[in-house]
This record gives structure tokens, C-alpha cells and sequence, in this order.
């Protein structure tokens, strides 16, 4: 009976700590890119707009990959900066104490509803 609520309960959490990632600056050379063999980076472009771009690589004096099902080819000339997503240990660390709070604060008030368990908290 209880195993939809417990489900559901996993679920939210790790939609919520998804959450915990930030993009960083990378140096733009390729062997920085190509060390890190990143699945995606966002590139910031000098006229200010981005694009995510998955499996990227250098090749010759661009980068390339796909922003969704769309080919990208973007000169380096053209990237002011290349961002990696990584985890954000503050971040998450604030979440999981924030979502400890909140389910505490729920228990103790559905204890405290209940008139046979009032004289414990």
C-alpha cells in the first residue's frame, strides 16, 4: 500500500537534486575539451548567445556537436566562453538539509495532530 507514496517519494528527490549542477568555464583549447570528454557543454558565443551543445569535439579551428537533433559548428574565434556542467557540493549540500527540515517538520506536525501522542514532543 504504502510502495506508490515510497516511489513517488524517490522520485521527487532525484528530480530535485538534479538540481545541484552548475555550469563552469573551461579553458576553449581543445586538449582541455577533449581531456574532460565532456557528453555536453554550453558554449557563450561573443555576441552574448549560447547553445548546448552534446559530443562535442575540436576539429581543426571549430567546435562541433549537435544542440539537440541540430548540427552546431562554431568557430573558436567566435566562443568567448565553453562551460562544463559539474556537481555543486554547497548546493547540494543546502538541498539535503533543506529536504531533511521540511520532512521533519511534516512528521513532527502529523505527531502532534494525533491526540494520543500529544505529551511526547
Amino acid at each position: 500500500m504504502h510502495r506508490p507514496l515510497h516511489a513517488g517519494f524517490v522520485l521527487v528527490c532525484l528530480i530535485v537534486m538534479a538540481g545541484c549542477r552548475t555550469w563552469r568555464p573551461v579553458d576553449v583549447s581543445g586538449p582541455t575539451i577533449s581531456a574532460a570528454a565532456p557528453d555536453v557543454v554550453r558554449i557563450v558565443r561573443t555576441d552574448g548567445t549560447r547553445a548546448t551543445v552534446s559530443d562535442p569535439t575540436i576539429v581543426a579551428d571549430s567546435i562541433v556537436g549537435y544542440d539537440g537533433f541540430d548540427p552546431v559548428r562554431t568557430a573558436l574565434v567566435d566562443v568567448e566562453s565553453v562551460e562544463l556542467q559539474r556537481w555543486s557540493g554547497p548546493r547540494t549540500a543546502g538541498l539535503i538539509v533543506a529536504q531533511a527540515s521540511v520532512i521533519l517538520h511534516l512528521f513532527a506536525l502529523i505527531v502532534h495532530a494525533q491526540p494520543h501522542y500529544r505529551g511526547l514532543f
